[in-house]
Formats: C-alpha cells, structure tokens, sequence
C-alpha cells in the first residue's frame, strides 16, 4: 500500500465520519421538530400530550425510519473502512 493509498483511505474515513455526524444531527432535529410538533397540537386541539406524540411520531414514521437505517448503514461500513486504512 502506498502513501498515496493510505492518505486516500483515511480521507474517506473521516468523510464517513462527518456523514454520519451530520445524520445523528438530522435526526436530532427530527426528534426535537416531532416533540415541538407534538405540544402544538395538545395545545390546538386539547389532545393530551402523550396521544399527540404518537400521532405526529407515527406521520413521521416512514422519514424517521429512512433516517435511521441510513445511520445504520454508514456505521457498519465504519469498521471496513478502518481494515483498509491498517491494511486488513
């Protein structure tokens, strides 16, 4: 493996790295935008407050769930990134 190589892989490590700090931060977002949902609407509507967390929470299943099996993906290639950069 040459230098070259070596720098490239850790380059793509570090990529893989911020990729996936900016994913948990997205759906950091997307968990605090369902919570600040959910209080406008037991608010609006009266609904207690448990019953408009489930509400908005199963509307945003679909994109919550997209979120998080991407986030899943990227970990797991985290270690196969690393074996190229040692050289396993």
């Amino acid at each position: 493996m040459t230098w070259f190589d070596i720098v490239k892989d850790v380059q793509s490590y570090g990529d893989l790295l911020t990729i996936i700090e900016e994913v948990e931060k997205l759906l950091e977002g997307a968990y605090a935008d369902i919570e600040d949902a959910a209080v406008d609407v037991s608010k609006d509507t009266g609904m207690p407050l448990e019953a408009a967390r489930r509400l908005v929470r199963g509307i945003q299943k679909d994109t919550l769930e997209l979120i998080e099996s991407k986030l899943e993906d990227y970990k797991r290639e985290l270690p196969s990134q690393m074996g190229d950069i040692v050289g396993e």
